[in-house]
């Protein structure tokens, strides 16, 4: 007798279920039957269960890494309002220049080193999410590395990007 196991949605989306197979099943494969509703014939597609567990793993995975890109983004983007809001202060004089001084020195930064090829797969894909065509020095300050290996990365990725050649200085190709 065959063994089955019936999974809800519910099931699915908490973090105890098990879906793994036992190494002895060596036919596990997903079925869809479709039917026209206009004649009696019925078409059945199937798949590995395993290839398609992989292919939502590859998709589960992009999309972590891209939500992850994002928040890197929000992040910054919510440090840069800061600090613009301690200097506008300080402009407005509510904060003493020694005040800013210190706010300021919290804000400063020792770049870090980074792949401009890494730099380049991420950089394309957060203008691709949000549609936005960051400068190199904001993508710098993004990601706190040094100005030259993101104006690196904007020269690979204007490959897939065109429009990332228009954001480079004058005289760097």
């Amino acid at each position: 007798m065959t063994s089955m196991k019936f999974v809800t949605t519910q099931q699915l989306t908490s973090a105890d279920v098990s879906l793994e197979r036992p190494e002895r099943f060596t036919h596990d494969y997903l079925l869809r039957m479709t039917s026209d509703n206009t004649s009696d014939s019925w078409n059945i597609s199937y798949a590995r269960t395993s290839e398609l567990a992989a292919a939502f793993q590859s998709l589960f995975a992009q999309k972590e890494s891209d939500v992850q890109s994002l928040i890197s983004v929000v992040r910054w983007q919510h440090r840069l309002i800061d600090y613009n809001s301690h200097y506008a202060a300080f402009l407005l004089e509510q904060i003493s220049e020694d005040e800013f001084a210190q706010i300021a020195e919290d804000y400063a930064y020792e770049p870090n080193d980074a792949s401009p090829k890494d730099l380049s797969q991420i950089i394309s894909r957060i203008i691709d999410l949000t549609g936005i065509s960051y400068t190199p020095s904001e993508m710098a300050d993004c990601f706190r590395c040094n100005h030259d290996e993101v104006l690196e990365a904007f020269k690979l990725a204007s490959a897939n990007l065109p429009e990332l050649k228009n954001m480079l200085p004058d005289g760097v190709e």
